[in-house]
This record gives structure tokens, sequence and C-alpha cells, in this order.
């Protein structure tokens, strides 16, 4: 081989097993003199530990975090990382710079500072030091013609020595693979480990369960980091400190790989822990988490849960809405009749609600229940005790929800039942629902109290019932008394007890609140409610 370089023919290059390279032989018309041996001191890259600073908040929910660790063969080692170092003088102007690795180490080669060139290099025998390598005439650079295993090494050199300069200056070529690798967090207990030597793969590709080619392997730290982190109370950012270790030098690196974060953060409302909810009837509320940020990218909302809850529920908890098309009038001489959902979770009924509005005079009305005709939706007869207990409804100016209940459960039929509402005195109104995937079942007849029920006018048709309907799930159904949802979405059922219980409504997908925080509190019954330890998560 023969290279070219400003006028010189380099005629032969190689490459020893201690990986320095040796040009042996030069040949040019610059030089009156062949240069027989210059020899190229690799990067000075060994070290036994590596840091990496990384920041979290303290209230950060450390989902993924992966770092990249380099544990590779290090080209030099400098002499202050091998181990301790003194220096002796000696006869004949030399000194010696003994150098304590503390452990076997090998040795395969010596860089010097400028200036110095080294004479001797003896090893340790366990009593004494024995004459290893003479390099004659002294070296500044030198491979050793055999590597030198040994836990203390002698270089007697030549020349002006600055003790102060060895530490960085002074270099050892060590061929050891790293090994003991040790990572930790803020010097706690290992958080990884490898304790033989990393011996690198063949394929260049990270993973998490082998070295790759370059030495290097992908470590997971979410577990490590999330037990330091979490905290919903605080919010300022923490620096911990990773420290990558190894038992012999190497080329050791470490560096951030990849993390998947979310934020953790504890509502207070007007500086107490928990809110009471009070529903006198069911419904919804909305509860603004003032204490929190705006903004938020909301993940999901964790919380406690305290209610004495009865066992009856009112389906639906809110709605249907009025129409606004039209109402009709309801008179001791003209009723009306609601088909109930036959597909109704509640197997027993204790009560329907209405929405109704009184006349001038007031009113009094029930509502009786009425058998619908098998494998078609008409009404065919009224229960024997399917009167409700008489309702007096005061004059008003607005429809109200009017409860209408029975002495005992009325079980629900499979092929369902009918609701109609009579008047004993005065007139009550009553406002259509709009046709909908909630209402279409709530098809509305009218009629004499006691049939036959008729269909509305054509104009009328589309209209549906608003009805509520109270009682106990069938068997083997349960129905949560409460929701909680942040945004849109059906959001997180829940079922409380006296002493509390836990829950988290997670959401599909991020909702981000331009303002505070919001929580839609769905009830199902009658019953007051209380919060504590509201906590939300989010991406931000």
């Amino acid at each position: 081989m023969a290279l070219t370089q400003g006028g010189a023919s380099i005629t032969s290059i190689e490459l020893d097993t201690k990986d320095m390279v040796k040009v042996v032989s030069v040949k040019s018309s610059l030089f009156d003199t062949a240069i027989q041996e210059v020899v190229f001191a690799p990067i000075k890259e060994g070290s036994t530990f590596k840091t990496l600073e990384v920041k979290l908040r303290r209230n950060a929910l450390v989902r993924g975090f992966d770092v990249v660790v380099t544990a590779a063969r290090a080209a030099e080692v400098a002499a202050g990382v091998a181990g301790q170092i003194r220096t002796a003088s000696k006869s004949g102007g030399t000194t010696s710079i003994v150098v304590d690795f503390g452990a076997l180490r090998t040795v395969s080669g010596i860089s010097l500072p400028s200036g110095l060139a080294a004479q001797n290099v003896n090893a340790w025998i366990g009593t004494k030091f024995q004459t290893a390598t003479f390099f004659d005439p002294p070296k500044q650079f030198g491979a050793l013609p055999s590597e030198i295993r040994t836990e203390r090494i002698e270089v007697v050199v030549t020349g002006p020595v600055n003790a102060s300069q060895l530490a960085t200056g002074m270099y050892f070529l060590m061929p050891d693979l790293p090994s003991g690798i040790e990572l930790r967090i803020d010097d706690g207990p290992p958080v990884f480990t490898n304790p033989a030597p990393v011996q690198p793969g063949t394929d260049a590709a990270l993973n998490d369960t082998d070295w790759n080619k370059d030495a290097r392997r992908i470590v997971h730290l979410a577990g490590a980091l999330s037990a330091l982190t979490g905290d919903a109370t605080r919010d300022e950012e923490a620096t911990f400190k990773l420290k990558l270790t190894s038992n012999a030098p190497g080329f050791l690196d470490l560096k951030e790989h990849s993390r998947d974060l979310r934020y953790v953060r504890r509502a207070s409302f007007d500086g107490a822990a928990d809110k009471d909810v009070e529903f006198e009837t069911e419904g919804q509320t909305v509860l603004r988490l003032d204490s929190l940020p705006t903004g938020l990218a909301v993940n999901e909302v964790r919380f406690n849960v305290t209610a004495l809850v009865p066992g009856t529920r009112v389906l639906p908890a809110v709605g249907p809405d009025a129409s606004g098309v039209a109402e009709i009038r309801v008179t001791p001489d003209r009723a009306m009749i609601v088909r109930l959902d036959p597909l109704t979770p509640l197997g027993q009924l204790t009560g329907v609600r209405l929405p109704l509005r009184a006349g001038s005079s007031g009113a009094e009305a029930r509502v009786v229940f009425w058998n619908n005709k098998q494998d078609a939706s008409q009404p065919v007869d009224a229960l024997p005790v399917g009167a409700s207990q008489p309702q007096t409804l005061a004059a008003s100016d607005a429809a109200q929800w009017t409860t209408f209940t029975w002495a005992q459960p009325v079980t629900v039929p499979l092929a369902g039942l009918w609701a109609a509402l009579t008047v004993n005195r005065g007139e009550v109104y009553f406002e259509f629902a709009a046709n909908d995937a909630t209402t279409s079942q709530a098809v509305v007849l009218w009629g004499a109290p006691s049939g036959p029920w008729r269909n509305l006018p054509a104009a009328l048709a589309a209209q549906r019932g608003r009805i509520r309907l109270m009682g106990t799930p069938k068997k083997g159904t349960t129905i949560d008394p409460y929701r909680l949802s942040v945004g849109a979405g059906m959001g997180q059922g829940i079922t409380p007890n006296p002493k509390g219980v836990a829950g988290v409504a997670a959401l599909a997908h991020p909702v981000t609140q331009s303002g505070r925080p919001e929580l839609t509190i769905t009830s199902f019954v009658a019953a007051r409610l209380k919060l504590r330890d509201v906590e939300v998560v989010s991406g931000n």
C-alpha cells in the first residue's frame, strides 16, 4: 500500500494488536533519511464512571424513560483514572512513577507527557516490582511486547517529571472490557447491573436485552424514576443525577433516549381537600377546579368518593329535553299514554317522573301502568295494581319534574309497559320531546283515561314522551349511582359507600381545557356526594 501526503510517499502502514497505528517505513524526496517508525497514540477516553443529570418536575408521572448506556473498550486510560499515583527519584537521573490500580488490570502500552520517555515498565508480583519491558532507547509512546496483568505498575522515566501533570498527561493502554457495570440514581441502589465483562454483539440496532456491536444498549428507568416523582402537591423541577460505573476503566457514556411523561396535580376546594356535592334529585352538576392551572390537556382524573346512596335509580338522570314544537293538554276527559323503554335495565319500577305544568287552578293527577301487547307496540289493559298515588300540582308557569310513586314495586314484564297520565281535577300540560336515539321508544298516544288509545295528529307523529323511570336494577345488572366525566364522553361510573371508594376517570383522548379543568358529575339518585383527593393527570 502507498499513500502520498505533502510529497511524502508512505509505503507501509500496519495496525498492531494493541490498536496503535505504526508507520514502519516512510520514503520521500523531501527527506535525506527515512523515518523508520512513528507511533500514533489513540484517543484518550477511558473512565470508570459517567454521569447524566435528568431534570423532572416533582409531580411527573414517568410512564417511560429510557437511556442508552455505552460500556466499550477504551483506547487509553488516564493514569489518574486508572489508579493512585506516586513518584520517587532514582539513581542515574531517572524517576519512578508508580500507579496503584487497586485491582488486577491488564496493560498493553503506555503514553507519557511531552519531555518524558519510558526506560523500564515493571510489574508488581506481590512483594516487589519485576522488570517486564526495557526500552532502548527510552520511548514517549510504547507498546509492550506482551500484556501485563498486575495490581500496580512502575514506569521508570527519563526527563523532568511534573507530578501534577501525570494524572491527566500519562496514559495506559488497557484492553480489558468494562465489567461490574452499575447504574444508580442519586447514589441509591443500582437500577441496572451487568456484572460480567461487556461483550459487544454483532447487530448495530439498539435493544433492551443485549449489547449491540458498539457496546450500547437501552435501559428502562421509568419504574425507578416514578418512585422518586409523582407528588401531586409539588410542581417544582428537581434534578436527578444518574451515575454509570465500571470496575474496569472503559469508554462509558450515558445519554437520554426517550421520555414519556404526564403530570398529576391535587385539586383543592377553597383551600379544602374535599367537596360536598348535594343532589336533591337526579341531575348533573359541573364542578370547576379553580385551584389548578388553565389550559391543561387532561388525560384522567383520580378521586375518592364517599356517599350513602339508596338502592333506586332514576333513568335518565338528565333530559329528555323538550322539542319546543308543541305540548299536549291533559284533562279529566283526555289522557295521554307513553310507552316505556322495553330495554330498560330496571327490573322493578317504584315511580316515574314527568315534566308537567298545571293550569291556573292547579290539578290532581296520577299515572297508571298498562301492559303492552306481545310482539307489538300497543297498550292492552291497565294493571290491576298499576295506579300510582295521586299527586297534587300547584299552578305554575313552567314545567316541573313531578314524581309519581307506587306503594309496591311493579315488575317490568318482558313485553314492557306503558304509563298513562290521567287527571282527576284541573288540567296539566305536557311538552313533547324530539324523536332521537334516547326517546325513540317513548311513543305517545292519546285518548280517554280508560282508552281506546289513538295516534297523535300527523303533525305530531314524530314527537316523543319526556319521562324518567325510577326503580331497582334487573338481577345481575349494575347501575352506578354516579358518573364522573371530563369534557364530552361517558366518563367513569362510581358506586361509593360511606367508607369511600377510589376511582379513575380515564379519557380515550386528552381533553384540553381552555380554562380551569371542569368535572361533570351525573347523579342517578338523590343523595349527597363527598369528593376528596381529586387529582388531575395531564400531558402538560
